[in-house]
């Protein structure tokens, strides 16, 4: 084991380098995890606690992916999403990057691969995945973000000490994370509403959620009309391929491409150059082996950036070859047939129907068919809204010919010259001047989500609050005359000396 009071990390000039045993911020590094593009992931130890940590160098090429996540993920959390990691604490040093989250089980490409048979699941193992999995793309984007790499290894099943969350699907890695809705220019009014969806119960209903949601509160996020592409090639949907602005029937595209991986290879998978071609042409009624599809496909291809895709009928797709598979939403999965002890798997059986938990993706009600952003109005009706009320405005308020003279004569009085030397307009804009404006100064008060805070853990600093109060200006300062006033008063001097001479 490693000194812990020596360097946190050992650093070369170009690549960061972390080995078992190293203390990064206070916690051991026990074992690396994975290793990609955007960073490493190792499980390291605190207190005789166990955790996931990412670490990023902050010379990545692209920006910073792990920032972002950071951003979503607390978000999330303070949106009090389940199925979602949670952040135990995220920061930035000289070098690089880090996110401490709580250590998650295997991912879904792993589980597959021990399964009893990896080249294809069970109806009953893919489909009761498929719409944990649906459920989860839906609660991300009733929050506002877009994943953008739908994929196998970035599910995984829930922390392993909590034997109710051991065998429910959570989604991580938000490194393409994409906002869709932002808020409003009325930040106090968007404040106000996101602290009330914040203290709702994750379990309500979605009319309660809809509620909360004020389309004067969010704005869309405009559409870009190319994109470099965003995602993984084997699961990426074709609107990515094409360069397009992603929405969120994109994420339902992945996520059926790796479903239907579940079952068999995808008719793409050994192509390279002809892998979009191929995509393109292939159908899902094929790939599922059931022409029920068919309906599915069309509405994603009918969706864009603003439409939603259709959850309902993806999730009454499942639900359906679920229940003719005869498979109990409590059975067993395909991995745990084959290696997990029976006892664990009755402990977890036995503490679910004991205390009568019904999971929301079992009884949805109208999570699926209701879109919690169907009233924020899109960038084009916005448009036109503006475009009718302008034209209203210009009729309601066209002038009288005698109206424009009036005006006319108006503004020429303005720049006639007096015989002392000074214009109409500036004797209105010292007037204007001598008026008391006051000013307003606006806090959020303690309910406001905004708030300074730190990237580190801990309670986030509130600012501190005012009533909302006019501040008057500071009084002139009496017996000193401006420097301008000074110059003034000597060229009239010198204009009123020539003109006696």
């Amino acid at each position: 084991m490693a000194d812990n009071n020596n360097n946190d990390i050992n650093q070369t000039e170009e690549q960061l380098v972390f080995n078992v045993g190293d203390s990064v911020t206070g916690y051991t590094i026990i074992e690396k995890i994975d290793e990609g593009g955007y960073g490493q992931v190792f499980k390291v130890s605190k207190d005789d606690k166990i955790f996931a940590m990412k670490i990023e160098s902050n010379s990545q090429e692209g920006g910073s992916a792990i920032k972002l996540e950071i951003e979503v993920l607390k978000d999330l959390r303070a949106k009090k999403m389940p199925n979602f990691p949670l952040v135990v604490r995220a920061g930035r040093k000289i070098k690089y990057h880090f996110l401490i989250m709580e250590l998650l089980g295997e991912n879904l490409r792993t589980l597959k691969f021990r399964s009893s048979n990896p080249d294809c699941l069970s109806v009953g193992t893919w489909t009761r995945l498929g719409i944990q999995c649906l459920y989860t793309i839906k609660l991300m984007h009733d929050c506002g973000y877009l994943h953008r790499d739908i994929k196998p290894s970035n599910f995984a099943l829930g922390p392993s000490d909590d034997l109710l969350k051991k065998r429910l699907i959570y989604l991580f890695d938000f490194g393409l994370a994409r906002k869709f809705v932002v808020k409003a220019r009325d930040e106090r009014a968007a404040a106000m509403t996101m602290t009330t969806v914040t203290q709702q119960s994750v379990m309500g209903t979605v009319e309660e959620k809809l509620e909360n949601i004020k389309s004067s509160d969010y704005r869309w996020r405009l559409a870009r009309r190319r994109t470099d592409f965003r995602g993984t090639q084997m699961y990426a949907s074709p609107n990515a391929h094409d360069l397009k602005e992603l929405g969120r029937a994109d994420d339902v595209w992945s996520l059926m491409f790796m479903l239907a991986e579940f079952i068999a290879p995808l008719p793409w998978a050994n192509e390279d150059k002809e892998l979009a071609n191929v995509k393109k042409s292939s159908k899902l009624s094929e790939m599922f082996k059931s022409e029920a599809f068919d309906k599915l496909e069309e509405n994603l291809k009918s969706c864009d950036y603003y439409t939603p895709p259709d959850y309902e009928i993806a999730y009454n797709l499942m639900k359906s070859l679920l229940e003719k598979s005869g498979t109990n939403w409590n059975d067993p999965y395909d991995w745990e047939m084959k290696d997990q002890p029976e006892i664990e798997y009755r402990k977890w059986k036995d503490e679910k129907t004991s205390k009568n938990v019904v999971y929301v993706w079992e009884n949805p009600k109208e999570f699926f068919k209701l879109d919690i952003w169907l009233n924020v109005p899109k960038p084009g009706s916005v448009k036109q809204k503006l475009k009718k009320n302008a034209s209203v405005e210009q009729i309601s308020g066209q002038q009288t010919s005698e109206g424009r003279k009036k005006n006319e004569e108006n503004l020429e009085a303005t720049k006639t010259i007096g015989e002392e030397g000074k214009s109409v307009e500036g004797k209105k804009k010292s007037a204007l001047s001598k008026r008391k404006t006051p000013s307003i100064v606006m806090d959020f008060d303690d309910n406001a989500t905004n708030c300074t805070t730190t990237m580190c853990a801990g309670p986030a600093t509130v600012l501190p609050t005012a009533p909302l109060r006019p501040i008057a200006p500071s009084p002139r300062r009496k017996g000193k005359t401006s420097r301008k006033k000074k110059e003034s008063s000597v060229r009239n001097k010198l204009k009123n000396l020539i003109r006696k001479k």
